[in-house]
């Protein structure tokens, strides 16, 4: 099951997913400064829900913008901390274990993450809860089994990349990084 996927059963018929979301899952390789000992994890890029707007078929240009920030930020806070080694994935890789399984797809976090050697793998996503209440969710999972390791949601008030940067900050902050992972 997919991080979205597992989203989508929480909000029942409430989810549009627009169609860059396809393109935002895939990541570049990225030096690491971790440990060797620290788990390997595969960070998949932001995935974004318009919950405000769900007629719209594609997010706003602004909308956009932002998640791919969010998502740059993300992997590189991931990368800097010695919680994690991140491992890269090539843009475009969409066959693994000889299966076509485009992103979105039942599993494709999961496939990809093994095919690369990554341990974890980690989904994120922003939901626009209304017009300037969003929730930033992140969940690390274990690539082996795809069962959930480590979550959380922050709601953040306001609709910049200032905002939004500064609830992911605090997130892995205050969550991620001072948690012991067992």
């Amino acid at each position: 099951m997919t991080f979205l996927t597992a989203y989508m059963s929480l909000r029942r018929g409430a989810l549009t997913v627009p169609a860059c979301a396809l393109a935002a899952l895939m990541l570049t390789a990225a030096p690491t400064h971790a440990e060797e000992s620290a788990p390997t994890i595969a960070v998949f890029d932001f995935d974004f829900v318009d919950h405000v707007n769900s007629t719209r078929v594609m997010p706003l240009k602004e909308d956009t913008e932002r998640v791919a920030a969010l998502s740059r930020l993300l992997r590189k806070k991931i990368t800097e901390s010695d919680h994690y080694r991140v491992i890269g994935i090539d843009p475009g890789q969409e066959k693994t274990d000889g299966t076509n399984c485009p992103p979105l797809c039942v599993g494709f976090e999961r496939k990809v993450s093994k095919a690369m050697g990554a341990e974890l793998w980690m989904g994120s996503l922003v939901a626009r809860v209304s017009p300037l209440i969003h929730s930033i969710t992140v969940t690390i999972n274990d690539a082996a089994t795809g069962e959930p390791v480590w979550g959380r949601s922050m709601e953040v008030r306001g609709n910049t990349e200032k905002a939004w940067s500064r609830g992911l900050r605090s997130l892995l902050r205050n969550y991620l990084f001072a948690e012991p992972m067992e």
